[in-house]
């Protein structure tokens, strides 16, 4: 019996084994590397980190670095351990000799199998030590607005004019109160200042209009726009104050800054647009020939509005419907592009002022869709400064090649011509899509064309060259993606994808306002500066605080056919940007238009000024046509930037300026340099404001004391100058000699006479009071937020949002992300 039992247990343990042998196994899955970075890159340090996905299993970690792909050294030691969660780790190597670039990679290993997992091959480049602070491109400081400011506050970039005059001689800009004792104004609030460069510096005058009442603060500017070299000044009072003897009520004025004497425009005229240097000014107004478009030459009114074939004066718009307006009048005022479209279809017209005779651009030539057919009409977009070449978008098929259908626009240019002393020209489609039964579908308005209209860039949805794909602006839902081209010369080059949601306002402004527009092309057409949340150059722009896209700058060569991020970290470190609520923008001086608000910003270029209720008539020069490129930084890329806050940026290619393989700020990731235009100093944020034609003056905002006759901590307008032998910066104060004996020492016999006050120019060159900063001397920077959920919103408003913690400030100087630990 019981030999019986055993066999029967025998017989159940061999069929539990077989049952076993026969049922799977279950292997937990090998680690995997999702992600891999770096943070906080300085001299001698920098910090690694990567994210590593486990499925229940221990895995062993380590970071592999070197000058090279064998690595060779290896942190930490002994390998760090992940139990059975994922997470993510870092490894902090302090032994790195500066300027020197370094490969990394994450190593996991499986404790159970050993199998071994290895992450991608990344670099950074350690930072430059030992350098004190200089200026690049031979710059100097000086100090532009006057020392005594009567407690006016300058104001950043916003809805009132600022413009630097061509050749970087002037600048125009705006303070909140008068900056003179004495103002000329009765205004509580406002005050426009106008500052010029003379044999003894900078001297500054209050040309805000003078009122018989107090006007307070008004949203709008008075002046609208100024002439290339600021000698002449459209301006639109505000109230009912009259500037000279035949004036009454409301009226608009051309201002002479020779004399500061004002001529009147016709009664009840509203100024639209004019050539540079204000000699032709367009305004609607109700003139001899009735309600209409009018040029002013001097003494002379001649109608522009009237149709082809006609002498009826009709009330056109300038430009686009009065807003996209700033090259709708030809350099030498000699052509007016306008449109028909109140309450209608667009029609766009060209009016030669000096043969008398109007053309319309989007007629018929050899097309099968009548204009106006295909959808709103035609949209002025830009024209040549001669007025030769005139760019639009028209959903209707003009020319026989063209692939536009309803809604869904194609690109066309006109070019005007004399022929036998008769207005003509001819039309061409710019962005036929050679997929059979897709539509160009071009977006927005351009982000800009050349001077001589060589170069446009646009944006669309159609494959129009080779490394396109389809795109899809239009789609509500993300992921969206639009393509950036450059047509140039009868070739379409493809630039980049961007995204529809957040990169719209490369090319589309909100609500026709202009002043959140953040593109610019160079007057030569080579190149042209835009923004963007996508990484297009491989730059892992994931904010080092909330890992959400911050914002970058970006430029483009056409000439190489180059595109690389200007804004981004030198080192490979991952960007420290803010978070643009939006709600605060009354506070503060970089994007105090909310361009980016519940967005992530790293750097930032503006958008054109004035607007708001009124056409936006002028962009800062922040873009040259040797390339060299101007905007604001959140994120520190030199290890000279120590504040913690915004501060001014120079991109240069290299070549341009002072910029060479061999300086210093050279990063081969950008094929350029990346230097400071602002102090990277300050208490507060530094701001950009414009800049001369050549790049040479670099105008910006601060609140730095970088002259000895700034004596306060107020905002003050400041000049980046490059000096030259033929126009040499003023010379630096001369310091007193020193008090070593009994006559050096005595005091002046008599109260030195205050009249005059302190003198209005000062200049900074060379290092200064400004020490070497090493990486050791740096401490970390970093701003701490806790991100919030990603919300969607309707059409061209994709949020994130996030709740930053303000960072901290030791008696006014923040850390800096560059140090070493």
């Amino acid at each position: 019996m019981a030999a019986r039992s055993v066999a029967l247990v025998s017989l159940c343990s061999l069929a539990l084994v077989l049952s076993l042998m026969s049922t799977p196994i279950a292997v937990a899955a090998p680690p995997v590397v999702e992600e891999e970075s770096v943070l906080d890159v300085a001299g001698m340090s920098a910090t690694l980190q990567a994210r590593i996905g486990l499925e229940g299993q221990a895995t062993e970690y380590r970071f592999e670095y070197g000058p090279s792909a064998s690595y060779g050294s290896a942190l930490p030691t002994p390998n760090g351990l992940l139990i059975a969660s994922p997470g993510t780790v870092t490894g902090h190597p302090q032994d790195l000799q500066p300027a020197t670039t370094y490969h990394f990679r994450i190593v996991a290993i499986a404790v159970a199998t050993h199998e071994v997992i290895y992450g991608a091959d990344k670099t950074f480049t350690t930072q430059p030590v030992g350098s004190g602070f200089a200026l690049q491109d031979m710059r100097s400081w000086e100090m532009v607005s006057p020392p005594n400011k009567h407690g006016g506050r300058i104001e950043p970039l916003l809805y009132w004019a600022t413009q630097a005059a061509e050749d970087g001689s002037a600048i125009t800009y705006h303070a909140n109160g008068p900056v003179e004792a004495a103002p000329p104004s009765n205004e509580l609030l406002d005050a426009q200042v106008l500052s010029k460069r003379g044999p003894e510096g900078w001297s500054s005058q209050d040309i805000s209009t003078p009122h018989d009442e107090v006007t307070g603060q008004k949203t709008v500017t008075e002046y609208k726009l100024f002439s290339a070299d600021l000698s002449l000044a459209l301006v639109e009072p505000w109230g009912e104050t009259p500037l000279t003897q035949d004036a009454s009520g409301e009226s608009a004025y051309m201002r002479d800054d020779a004399d500061g004497s004002y001529r009147l425009l016709p009664r009840g005229s509203s100024f639209l647009g004019a050539s540079l240097d204000l000699s032709h000014v367009v305004v609607t107004a109700e003139g001899p020939s009735g309600l209409g478009l009018y040029e002013l030459s001097g003494e002379n009114m001649e109608p522009v509005s009237i149709l082809p074939e006609s002498t009826t004066l009709i009330d056109g718009e300038l430009g686009d419907s009065d807003k996209n307006v700033k090259s709708a009048v030809s350099r030498d005022g000699s052509r007016v592009f306008w449109s028909d479209g109140r309450g209608g279809a667009s029609n766009l017209y060209v009016r030669d002022m000096r043969m008398g005779e109007t053309l319309q651009v989007n007629a018929l030539q050899g097309g099968s869709v009548e204009p106006g057919q295909g959808g709103s009409g035609a949209h002025f977009l830009a024209a040549s400064s001669d007025g030769s070449k005139v760019f639009f978008t028209d959903a209707s098929r003009l020319t026989a090649d063209s692939t536009a259908s309803p809604e869904k626009n194609d690109l066309y240019e006109f070019d005007v011509s004399d022929r036998e002393g008769r207005l003509t020209g001819d039309l061409r489609d710019l962005t036929i899509d050679h997929n059979g039964g897709e539509a160009a579908n071009v977006q927005g308005v351009l982000p800009g064309i050349s001077e001589d209209g060589s170069y446009v860039y646009f944006v669309a949805d159609g494959v129009l060259a080779p490394g396109a794909s389809p795109g899809t602006c239009e789609n509500l839902v993300e992921p969206a993606s639009c393509n950036l081209y450059v047509s140039h010369d009868g070739t379409v080059t493809f630039i980049s994808m961007l995204s529809s949601g957040e990169d719209l306002t490369d090319w589309e402004p909100q609500l026709d306002d202009f002043t959140k527009l953040t593109s610019r092309v160079s007057s030569n057409g080579r190149y042209i500066a835009f923004m963007s949340s996508a990484s297009l150059t491989g730059y892992d722009n994931r904010d080092a605080s909330s890992s959400a896209p911050d914002e970058e700058v970006y430029i483009f060569d056409a000439g190489a056919d180059r595109l690389v991020c200007a804004s981004c970290d030198p080192t490979g470190a991952r960007p420290a940007g803010m978070f643009d609520t939006g709600s605060d923008g009354a506070g503060r001086l970089v994007d105090r238009r909310t361009t980016f608000n519940d967005r992530w910003l790293a750097a930032l270029i503006p958008g054109w000024t004035t607007g708001f209720a009124t056409p936006d008539f002028y962009q800062s020069r922040y873009l040259s046509d040797a390339g060299r490129l101007f905007f604001d930084s959140v994120d520190a890329l030199v290890p000279q930037d120590i504040n913690g806050t915004a501060d001014v940026y120079e991109y240069e290619p290299e070549g341009t300026g002072s910029c060479a393989a061999s300086s210093s700020t050279f990063s081969g990731r950008t094929a350029g340099c990346v230097s400071l235009i602002s102090s990277g100093a300050s208490a507060g944020e530094s701001t950009f404001l414009d800049a001369s034609a050549s790049g040479d003056d670099a105008f910006f905002l601060t609140d730095s004391q970088l002259v000895s006759q700034d004596l306060d901590t107020s905002l003050d307008v400041y000049d980046a100058r490059t000096c030259t032998s033929v126009e040499p910066c003023p010379a630096a104060p001369v310091p007193l000699p020193p008090c070593s004996t009994s006559d050096s020492c005595k005091a002046a016999p008599t109260a030195q006479p205050a009249i005059f006050g302190l003198p209005a120019s000062a200049t900074f060159s060379g290092v200064g009071n400004i020490g070497a900063v090493s990486s050791k001397s740096v401490a970390a920077r970093k701003r701490k937020s806790k991100p919030k959920a990603r919300s969607k919103a309707r059409k061209h408003k994709h949020k994130r949002a996030g709740k930053p913690k303000k960072a901290k400030r030791l008696h006014g100087v923040h850390g800096t992300k560059k140090g070493d630990r």
